[in-house]
């Protein structure tokens, strides 16, 4: 079984500690440092996502995008582009990601049956059992497909949103007369604001959008296998050990 990924440390070093960094780093770094403090903030979530793959050893096409993704902010920032290149490049990553997926629908394993059965959430024996006896492969197979094109169409929304985001961040003018050093620091700030934001404003709606199409197909999953949601969901190690080892009855 692979082992999952940790939410917190997803989340502290692709989140928090890039974030602390980009707005309080001169304090400790110095404002002559603002390169050095950028290159330092965008390292932690490309060395996680490295690590990530290498640790758990599987493809994962959106945590490739990921780290491409940072990776381009940081080139930007180094290259000190305007705000409009920042813009395109927060729409372009999602939509890359809702291009593939979408485009997985119509082939022969889309990314959504992919990703539910390399997840050991499912009892897929019983659940193919169910689907052998109703004779619903077929609806099984239409009901991937429309879930992946509804998971398609949230990165799609993400696009925009991330989009009309930057350019809400980005295009903001800096006050004539400053030196290059408080260009740095106001550089990485933003690109902070963009970073909590973007989790915040679009990131959690995104995933509470992909939460729903989750709970669309278990229930669309219930009406062709005739399975409760006990009995379509495993046991976790804990609850299994229990039940091959029951506590005796007291005498």
């Amino acid at each position: 079984m692979n082992q999952r990924e940790n939410p917190f440390f997803n989340l502290l070093f692709n989140i928090l500690i890039p974030i602390i960094l980009l707005n309080k780093g001169h304090l400790i770094f110095g404002s002559k440092n603002g390169v050095l403090i950028l290159i330092l903030a965008l390292t932690f979530p490309v060395c996680y996502g490295v690590f990530d793959f290498i640790k758990h050893k599987r493809k994962n096409i959106i945590s490739l995008f990921g780290v491409l993704n940072v990776s381009f902010t940081g080139g930007f920032a180094l290259f000190k582009l305007d705000g409009i290149w920042f813009a395109v490049k927060e729409a372009a990553f999602p939509l890359l990601i809702g291009i593939f997926v979408f485009i997985s629908a119509y082939t022969r394993k889309n990314f959504f049956e992919y990703l539910l059965r390399q997840a050991p959430i499912f009892k897929w024996p019983l659940i193919e059992e169910k689907i052998q006896i109703f004779s619903t492969e077929n609806q099984l197979k239409i009901l991937f497909k429309k879930a992946t094109i509804m998971f398609s169409i949230s990165f799609f929304i993400s696009a925009i949103l991330n989009f009309i985001l930057a350019i809400y961040i980005f295009s903001e003018k800096s006050r004539p007369g400053i030196s290059t050093n408080e260009i740095e620091i106001i550089l990485n700030k933003k690109i902070a604001d963009m970073t909590w934001l973007g989790f915040v404003v679009i990131g959690l709606p995104m995933t509470a959008f992909a939460i729903g199409i989750f709970w669309w197909f278990l229930k669309k999953l219930r009406e062709i296998t005739q399975l409760s949601m006990e009995q379509m969901l495993a046991t976790t190690p804990s609850s299994a050990k229990k039940e091959e080892h029951p506590s005796p009855l007291p005498e």
